[in-house]
């Protein structure tokens, strides 16, 4: 199995976007034909406002980032 996250952005309300998460088959060898056969499933899973700008926005702010790592280690964020 396989899946992904998208995001799309509403056009009308920018930095305002609906999530989704896509799941498939990821097995070639159950697929000969290169085909998905039916077998994608796409779930809305939320959405996310950013505002208009992500102006100031640093990698402290990204789960995963070595900053925001830093902090948990230290206490910061729990």
């Amino acid at each position: 199995a396989a899946s992904a996250v998208i995001m799309i952005e509403n056009a009308d309300n920018l930095g305002d976007y609906k999530v989704f998460q896509v799941t498939w088959n990821g097995d070639a060898s159950n697929d000969a034909d290169s085909t998905l056969n039916g077998s994608v499933a796409v779930t809305e899973i939320g959405a996310l406002d950013f505002g208009t700008s992500l102006t100031g926005l640093t990698d402290v702010n990204l789960v995963g980032s070595a900053n925001y790592d830093a902090l948990i280690d230290n206490g910061i964020l729990a």
